[in-house]
């Protein structure tokens, strides 16, 4: 008789290499979240008051926007499978249009806007690694980073043969133009209550 032994955390934390289905048992049971890239987990650190201000800010936001339609946003649980690199991410804030793209129940394999809010320790990654994995998405229409210390967000928007156009707003009255998912967002929508430096 043939038993089925799930991995334990300690048993998948103990490995060097994992497989995508091992990295998503190991994070359907840890306390921790973890992305994924090519087999080797990064340990998520937690978001700072300002961070949780400026994400929950936008989220709601969008969800009154989007009310109706057939897109939604989605916040930091949700995973986003970048398939062709081997990589899950958790961004910020994803919007997602229809249900084709959820390949699990907690799991994305494409989305059409992508909002993620910097800090000093993921800046660079954000800037970097993820916006080039983000790219692999096909309906990816626009990569949004919002600083939580000073009023500024930076939008990179998908043109013809994946070059992309890049806007920077530096004023609480500009307005962020998400024309994919027909969305108009200010900025002291995003900024509201999170007291940023204004210089």
């Amino acid at each position: 008789m043939q038993v089925n032994v799930r991995p334990s955390v300690e048993m998948l934390t103990e490995k060097t290499h994992l497989t995508p289905a091992e990295y998503l048992a190991l994070e359907r049971q840890s306390e921790e979240r973890h992305e994924y890239y090519g087999g080797e987990l990064r340990l998520m650190a937690g978001a700072s008051r300002r961070h949780n201000i400026i994400s929950l800010n936008i989220a709601s936001f969008l969800r009154e926007q989007l009310r109706g339609k057939p897109c939604r946003p989605f916040m930091s649980d949700m995973r986003i499978r970048i398939e062709s690199a081997q990589r899950y991410f958790y961004p910020d804030i994803a919007i997602i249009c229809g249900t084709e793209s959820f390949v699990e129940e907690d799991v994305a394999a494409d989305a059409t806007v992508i909002i993620e809010v910097l800090s000093s320790t993921t800046e660079a990654y954000d800037r970097g690694t993820k916006f080039e994995s983000y790219q692999c998405l096909p309906s990816l229409q626009d990569y949004v980073l919002v600083s939580q210390d000073h009023i500024r967000l930076e939008h990179f928007h998908k043109l013809a043969h994946n070059e992309w156009r890049y806007l920077a707003l530096n004023k609480a009255e500009d307005i962020l133009y998400l024309d994919a998912v027909g969305v108009q967002l200010p900025l002291k929508e995003i900024y509201l209550d999170a007291e940023p430096n204004l210089s």
